[in-house]
């Protein structure tokens, strides 16, 4: 299952040295076979593995070959085999055989749009040290989850809300009654709320970046741009047509 976490101070605010460690107890349960953390002045970023691929040597956090782009993941990339066989025709080097290594390659590549080669599902966190961002991404359907929060110049993320709440208890402080309402009525929460105000959830098929020009939320895929093909018939023709076939 995995889970990821972190902290980072875009707006000069001040990291508790507690936070992460905190954070990673809290997520212990989503990855028991191995810890990862990576530590700057200004950021903080932690992950527990679940070993699935590669288990001996796919510890994160993975960085590419100057080791300017620090990647971590929660979730799986299907189609990785071939993204790093692209990826190699470009002069990539490949230490590990496991799918997360192909993030940090595809991110030097391509940049935050990385995320259109992706087949999988995922929560990934990607540290670009020269230019000082964090970029956040979630899967397409938004299989694999990701939780986050500002406050006083520091901004939080994690796999589970509750990692939030530990790392900076005033996240916590203040319900959103409107997603409580939505729980009560519905028993899930519409779109990016929580039940908490400060904490909000990443949609599926969005990404989110954080640099010195601020906090940008913007979304990388849409299932409204992928149609469905057109079989030349209505619903209620296709429906007329095949009345009986199931029995």
């Amino acid at each position: 299952m995995c889970g990821i976490c972190g902290v980072h101070s875009f707006a000069g605010g001040e990291i508790k040295t507690e936070s992460l460690p905190r954070m990673m107890g809290v997520l212990l349960h989503r990855g028991p076979d191995d810890v990862g953390e990576y530590h700057e002045r200004e950021i903080q970023l932690g992950m527990r593995r679940l070993s699935i691929i590669d288990v001996k040597n796919g510890k994160q956090p993975l960085l590419n070959e100057d080791k300017s782009i620090v990647a971590f993941q929660n979730g799986e990339i299907f189609n990785y085999l071939e993204l790093k066989e692209e990826l190699k025709r470009k002069h990539h080097v490949f230490k590990y055989n496991t799918d997360t290594e192909v993030i940090p390659h595809l991110y030097e590549e391509f940049g935050t749009n990385f995320p259109e080669k992706l087949n999988g599902m995922f929560g990934i966190a990607v540290w670009d040290k020269n230019k000082k961002q964090l970029c956040l991404v979630r899967d397409r359907l938004g299989i694999k989850p990701i939780y986050y929060a500002e406050h006083q110049g520091v901004f939080y993320f994690a796999s589970e809300v509750k990692a939030l709440i530990v790392a900076n208890p005033a996240l916590g402080v203040e319900l959103d009654n409107i997603a409580i309402n939505d729980y009560l009525t519905l028993m899930y929460v519409r779109g990016e709320r929580t039940p908490f105000k400060k904490i909000r959830k990443l949609m599926p098929g969005h990404k989110l970046i954080i640099n010195e020009n601020g906090i940008k939320l913007s979304r990388w895929w849409n299932l409204a741009d992928h149609s469905c093909p057109d079989y030349g018939t209505s619903l209620d023709d296709a429906a007329e047509k095949n009345v009986g076939v199931v029995k």
